[in-house]
């Protein structure tokens, strides 16, 4: 009976550990929007589980994990009016670039890569405004060891990304 009691306690526990670690913590399940005012680059992130650094103006704003090795930062910038996601992706990958795309998705307004950098995953996307006048940077980086933890959230930042009018 006591051998019983024993497992059924430890599977007890193997399950509240799992749903646990599934549902993240309270802070990681309050999404809150960040926007910049001067491109109307937006997005949404967990608010408790990162914090903004500061930033001039004309950096990306970076938002950091306590770790610090976990962190997305965004920038606005204006773009040529020549240019679409083909353009900037030609661009891109043309140049030295560090690391491993793995994979990479482009149309007119976008464009989505994911790969490695030595230990690191990296999850970059370009999404520009309709008119093509301004590009909205995502930059997402956490330890390849934490992939099952952050992957799905990042992909959550990733597709909550958007460009919207500035406010002038």
């Amino acid at each position: 009976m006591h051998r019983l009691v024993s497992c059924a306690g430890a599977i007890g526990f193997a399950l509240g550990w799992l749903v646990a670690i599934g549902s993240g913590s309270a802070d990681e399940r309050i999404w809150t929007e960040y926007r910049d005012g001067e491109h109307g680059c937006g997005l949404n992130f967990p608010q408790g589980l990162f914090t903004a650094t500061p930033s001039r103006p004309g950096e990306a704003k970076r938002f950091m994990t306590p770790q610090q090795k976990t962190f997305f930062q965004v920038l606005g910038v204006s773009n040529r009016p020549d240019w679409n996601a083909f353009d900037i992706r030609r661009k891109y990958l043309g140049a030295m670039m560090p690391g491993a795309v793995v994979y990479q998705h482009t149309t007119i307004r976008s464009l989505t890569l994911f790969g490695y950098r030595g230990d690191t995953v990296f999850h970059t996307k370009i999404l520009l405004s309709e008119d093509l006048s301004s590009a909205c940077i995502l930059d997402i980086n956490y330890p390849l060891l934490s992939r099952n933890r952050y992957h799905a959230m990042a992909n959550r930042v990733l597709l909550s990304l958007h460009v919207r009018k500035a406010f002038h």
